[in-house]
């Protein structure tokens, strides 16, 4: 039986690769050119102020922005008037210098200047990829129709002809001297590359990503046929997937929990799937079998709002509790270990935010890191390893770089293109991304994540007139393998979220999805694995053939949550 659900599930994620061939080769990448579109899609905002050699912007990531992106500061320009009525029909805009953003905070970014920046002043408004010179370098000879799909897709952008562009490329991509505005898409045999004027990389696409055509005809989509199996009737297949879903059917309720769960992690430790959970107020430790079983409970030493909570095993022997914490306007996060069905404090008020992972890839989360609140931004750039030194916990530079924007709470390490070099990933601001060390692997739409764990705090509580900001904190993804190939899928949280949000109130998911990502030929492909839930997931695991995750009902915005359940999703 476990060998027919094996096939089974390589059936289904078949299939949808299946799905995925013929949208990329017979659609001549509309979800290429999308990702592009949206990529490069305009977005409106304002100079806020300058601030040394840069300027504040009122937009982040929240809006889809990202490092290196460029916005054109628009002025008012020449009235066009109708020659005979008189009647003003509108105005030239003047673009009055360019901003190439190298920061992103909470609620703003930094840009810098590419050129004179005496005209620009606050208030001034901008227009991201607006009004830009845009160059197709064509190192194939062969993408006239990426070119004209680019041309129609973004409008915006003042295109030089093809062939124009054909003629005056160097025979090595290279930087243009004295322009600043504009934008080169580079297309070579295996990708397609958007860099500014000086060849700074802005985004990349793999050559199925962007459809590009290197001299090589593409494949008709693989006809999958189920395999032969003498199972007996009752174990059947998953149904085939559609539009990108491997359907394994619903999930059964494993358990009740308490009402308002924000948070919840997993572990398999001897013998028992222990699940911690919290509702920001304390933590519960629950055996998953045939139903919930009560285990421990406790509340951290320093009382305050519980933000996340995380199993850390750093030996074979011992299991811990990583719980950041937030109390008297600032982290104090505690440790715990489990000890005869207990509870027991091992440190409380440490000054980092905590999460564990398994770096080493052995299914155990070893490495301990702990990120240093910043207030501007909250997780802060420098992360440190703690290990427990005679009873004590001690830091040491982890023996691996990640990327920046990596946050403890959200975040992953694991093994996705089979190369033994964990990938980093994140979910941050509703957008994941994959880094390999500090290079940009993938980045996601928005929509990923989604939480019911959310910090609002004083910027700085020392002043009388004090500005505050919001934090969510997302479910880390889990890395699996899915479809039984021996190779890692990454499972993600994604989400439809209310558009009601503001500071103090809790924030409402509508609706998740277990969103899954597959490395092949060189890039991600992302599909769905099962229903839509209600709710909001705030755990997730996968162990013994079986997704299981923890759904919480949002409630109303002025409550604090509705009913929570533990539920299982067989992948066989």
């Amino acid at each position: 039986m476990r060998d027919h659900g094996a096939a089974m599930m390589r059936f289904g994620w078949n299939v949808l690769m299946a799905v995925f061939a013929a949208i990329s080769v017979s659609v001549a990448c509309a979800g290429g050119v999308d990702q592009i579109t949206e990529d490069f899609k305009p977005l409106d905002g304002y100079v806020v102020m300058p601030r040394g050699d840069e300027f504040i912007i009122d937009l982040d990531a929240r809006q889809g922005i990202n490092i290196g992106d460029l916005f054109s500061v628009i002025g008012p320009g020449e009235a066009v008037i109708h020659p005979i009525t008189k009647k003003v029909l509108g105005k030239l805009e003047e673009i009055k210098g360019v901003l190439k953003v190298t920061r992103i905070l909470d609620g703003f970014s930094f840009a810098r200047p590419l050129a004179k920046t005496a005209g620009i002043k606050e208030g001034d408004p901008i227009r991201r990829f607006s009004g830009l010179k845009a160059v197709l370098w064509d190192y194939t000879g062969r993408n006239r129709p990426l070119f004209n799909q680019l041309q129609k897709a973004l409008p915006g952008l003042n295109w030089q002809d093809y062939q124009a562009a054909q003629e005056a490329r160097p025979a090595q991509p290279e930087p243009i001297s004295g322009a600043k505005d504009i934008l080169l898409f580079i297309a070579k045999a295996d990708k397609l590359e958007v860099r500014d004027a000086g060849l700074d990389l802005i985004h990349d696409y793999p050559a199925e990503a962007a459809s590009l055509d290197a001299g090589k005809t593409a494949p008709a989509p693989p006809q999958v046929q189920p395999p032969r199996t003498s199972a007996p009737p009752e174990a059947a297949p998953p149904a085939k997937p559609k539009g990108g879903i491997v359907d394994f059917g619903s999930a059964a309720v494993a358990g009740r929990l308490s009402d308002n769960i924000l948070m919840a992690d997993l572990f398999h430790h001897n013998g028992r799937m222990l699940m911690a959970a919290t509702d920001g107020k304390k933590i519960d430790v629950l055996a998953v079998a045939d139903g919930l079983k009560s285990v421990a409970s406790a509340k951290p030493g320093s009382d305050g709002q519980i933000l996340a909570v995380k199993w850390w095993v750093p030996s074979a022997g011992k299991i811990y509790l990583a719980v950041p914490t937030w109390t008297g306007q600032k982290v104090a996060s505690s440790v715990f270990v489990l000890e005869n069905d207990r509870l027991v404090p091992v440190a409380d008020g440490l000054d980092s935010i905590l999460g564990a992972f398994d770096h080493d890839g052995d299914g155990r989360p070893e490495t301990l890191l702990g990120q240093e609140f910043d207030r501007e931004v909250f997780f802060g750039r420098r992360i440190k390893e703690l290990f427990l030194n005679n009873g004590s916990f001690a830091a040491r530079t982890p023996g691996f770089d990640l990327p920046p924007g990596f946050t403890v709470i959200g975040g992953q390490l694991a093994d996705l293109t089979g190369d033994g070099i964990p990938e980093a990933v994140y979910v941050r601001k509703g957008i994941l991304k994959v880094y390999s060390d500090k290079k940009n692997l993938y980045t996601s739409s928005k929509q990923m994540g989604g939480s019911l764990s959310a910090l609002t705090y004083k910027k700085d509580p020392t002043l009388k007139d004090y500005i505050t900001t919001s934090v969510f904190f997302e479910v880390s993804p889990v890395a699996a393998d899915i479809d039984g190939d021996g190779k890692l899928e990454l499972v993600a949280v994604s989400s439809d979220q209310s558009a009601i949000k503001a500071p103090g109130l809790a924030p409402i998911v509508d609706k998740s999805r277990l969103t899954v990502f597959k490395f092949q030929d060189g890039g991600f492909v992302r599909g769905t694995l099962g229903e839509t839930v209600d709710g909001a997931i705030q755990g997730l695991a996968v162990a013994k053939g079986q997704v299981l995750y923890v759904a919480s009902d949002p409630g109303s915005p002025f409550s604090g949550g509705g009913a929570s359940r533990l539920q299982a999703l067989s992948l066989k």
